[in-house]
């Protein structure tokens, strides 16, 4: 079983999902199909969740160097400089 809890905690497979699968009444390659498909979807949802991440992360640059430019324009710009 500890085994199992540290199996769990690495965020690959929740243990009852591994229990489950392993002690379904069903043939070897149906329980390794399906433990396959689990680890397809764990995989696919974390990877989608970085994707996301990435592209937030990436529209916050962008942002933050507009601001910047914004900020550089500001501090140049004298409302007293006759034109």
């Amino acid at each position: 079983m500890r085994r199992l809890q540290q199996f769990g905690q690495q965020g690959d497979v929740d243990p009852p999902t591994a229990i489950g699968i392993f002690r379904l009444n069903a043939d070897a390659w149906v329980r390794g199909f399906l433990a396959i498909a689990v680890l397809y979807l764990v995989t696919s949802a974390f990877t989608l969740a970085k994707v996301i991440r990435d592209r937030q992360e990436a529209g916050q640059i962008v942002s933050r160097v507009d601001q910047a430019r914004m900020e550089k324009l500001l501090a140049e710009h004298d409302p007293f400089e006759r034109l």
